[in-house]
């Protein structure tokens, strides 16, 4: 996911870096409810240590399931001093039927 936001900000002619990091965790559509997977979000995602927080974030996923991973990195990324986070996922997998 890394090189397609790289090649995303190469052609849009805007400034890539990364900003978050990820602990291994379950997938949250595998998760039996939202609280579930808030709290799985919450304890995988981390701001990069000794970095600095740009004041705005395009924030790109490749696949949208619960939503959370979105909201999480958008707090995290604010909650160190980040105005606004435009989220930009490739795909969302949220409203299908299974």
């Amino acid at each position: 996911m890394e090189d397609f936001a790289k090649r995303l900000a190469d052609s849009c002619a805007i400034p890539f870096k990364p900003l978050l990091k990820k602990i291994p965790a379950r997938q949250q559509k595998d998760m039996e409810n939202s609280s579930h997977q808030c709290e799985n979000a919450l304890s995988s995602f981390y701001i990069i240590d000794d970095i600095r927080i740009p004041r705005s974030v395009i924030l790109v996923d490749d696949i949208v399931d619960s939503k959370w991973t979105f909201t999480v990195c958008g707090y995290r990324l604010m909650e160190n001093g980040c105005e606004a986070v435009y989220p930009f996922a490739l795909a969302d997998s949220s409203q299908r039927e299974d």
